[in-house]
């Protein structure tokens, strides 16, 4: 017997060579004893490999795919504020959205925004909203939540009078991963 085993099997250690023996022969099958230590490693050290591959592989495909899917719904916010729905435009928003502005934190419920972005957008027109640098997308580790930090021009023109504003703003969005996609939670 190897040495190394000998005070495990003696303290009854059921992973132990003897102890493996001992229940093969009792199932009417027989394990060698020799090498039966080393079986045991490769296979342990196959597994930790194969999981590690899995792990390693679905990781990075699951982040760039919820990375490019938050892309796509930052786009979909672009899309709703150049056709002015206030509708759309708040379904992108979780309950209890945080906005950070002008020096104050609200929480907004989905209609508080779409009563908000009704009066905004029967004020405005959009000549342009456009990104002036990509934006910088950051997803966790598990894809349920992610940040778009975003650098704008905006050049509205006012209904009412027809004058032109053009502004540049950065901020950033804080998105969640749910059943429904990807929802704004907050943004700064």
């Amino acid at each position: 017997p190897d040495p190394a085993r000998a005070p495990r099997a003696a303290a009854g250690d059921p992973s132990s060579d003897e102890s493996v023996s001992r229940s093969a022969a009792a199932a009417g099958g027989s394990v060698p004893r020799r090498g039966l230590g080393q079986h045991r490693h490769r296979m342990r050290t196959l597994g930790l490999l194969l999981l590690a591959g899995c792990a390693t592989a679905s990781t990075s495909r699951s982040t760039e795919e919820a990375r490019r899917s938050l892309l796509a719904a930052h786009a979909i916010e672009r899309e709703t504020h150049l056709a002015r729905d206030p509708d759309r435009i708040a379904a992108l928003a979780v309950e209890g959205f945080v906005l950070l502005d002008q020096g104050e934190i609200r929480t907004l419920s989905v209609a508080d925004q779409r009563e908000h972005f009704a009066k905004y957008f029967a004020s405005v027109t959009f000549d342009r909203w456009d990104d002036l640098e990509p934006p910088r997308v950051w997803v966790s580790a598990d894809g349920t939540l992610g940040a778009v930090a975003v650098r704008k021009e905006v050049i509205l023109r006012s209904v009412d009078d027809g004058s032109i504003d053009r502004a540049v703003f950065a901020w950033l969005e804080t998105w969640e991963h749910g059943p429904e996609g990807w929802r704004l939670r907050a943004v700064a």
